[in-house]
This record gives structure tokens, C-alpha cells and sequence, in this order.
């Protein structure tokens, strides 16, 4: 990523400038109701930013060794890491990070964090726990469905 600025830059503009076009999209949704089944603006807000969330925590932890997976079974190269005395399921599939990714996961957080406020939630330590939780379930969900 740092060696190639301009293309990190660039990752980083267009990932925020998708997320504001779905932003805009969706509001313009609500334009002309208050609710879409049971949701109203704010609280499909913060499904929203929940689910960018954790599709860029997927791709921060798991994409990269995915594209490494392909290569090394190209290349022949994936012999040594199946004889290793661990999972070689996990060890292929979480061995590289995707820092771009990384730095996108601040717009569905600073998403998430206005809708909070704009839902009033008394947001407490198990709360917390409990979101967190589920967030990493939905990239355990995410990861065993892009394996399948």
C-alpha cells in the first residue's frame, strides 16, 4: 500500500465515494416515507453501515491470503503449508492484511457512530460486547460462505 500511494489514495477516495453514493441513494428512498418495513432512515442507516463494516473487516483479515490460495495452487507451492501441525484452512486463509480495506472501515464506523447518536442509544458495555459479537459472527458467516 505505501508503495504504491496514488493507487492506496485512490482505494481510499472511491471506497468513501461509493459508500456517499449509497448513502445518498437510500436517503433518497426515505425521501417520500418515513419508514421501508419497519426501518426508518436511521436505523437502515446503521444496518447499513453494519454491513459495510463488516464486509471491509472481511476483506481487511481474509482477502488477500484468498488471492495468495489460488497462486500457491498454480505454483505447487501449497504442499508446505498442509503439512504444517496447524489448521491449514485458517493458516491459508488469514496469513496477508488488506490495510486498504483497513482505512475504508472508517466511513461505515463514522456512519454508524452518527446513527447511534441519532437513535439515542444508551450504548452500554454489553451492548458493546453484544454488537461486537455479532460483528464477528457476520465475517465468520461472510468467510465460511466465500469458502464454500
Amino acid at each position: 500500500m505505501l508503495a504504491y500511494r496514488v493507487s492506496a489514495l485512490f482505494t481510499v477516495v472511491f471506497g468513501i465515494l461509493f459508500a456517499l453514493a449509497e448513502v445518498i441513494a437510500i436517503t433518497v428512498y426515505y425521501r417520500y416515507t418515513d419508514e421501508i418495513s419497519g426501518w426508518d432512515l436511521s436505523s437502515f442507516l446503521a444496518l447499513y453501515a453494519t454491513y459495510g463494516f463488516i464486509q471491509y473487516l472481511y476483506q481487511f483479515v481474509f482477502v488477500v491470503s484468498h488471492e495468495e490460495l489460488m497462486d500457491k495452487i498454480i505454483e505447487g507451492e501449497l504442499d508446505y503449508d498442509l503439512i504444517r501441525p496447524v489448521d491449514s484452512q485458517f493458516l491459508c486463509s488469514a496469513r496477508a492484511l488488506d490495510y486498504p480495506s483497513l482505512i475504508n472501515m472508517i466511513a461505515p464506523l463514522g456512519l454508524l457512530i452518527y446513527c447511534a447518536r441519532k437513535l439515542e442509544l444508551d450504548l452500554t458495555l454489553p451492548i458493546i460486547i453484544s454488537y461486537s459479537i455479532l460483528v464477528v459472527l457476520g465475517v465468520t458467516l461472510y468467510y465460511l460462505i466465500n469458502q464454500f
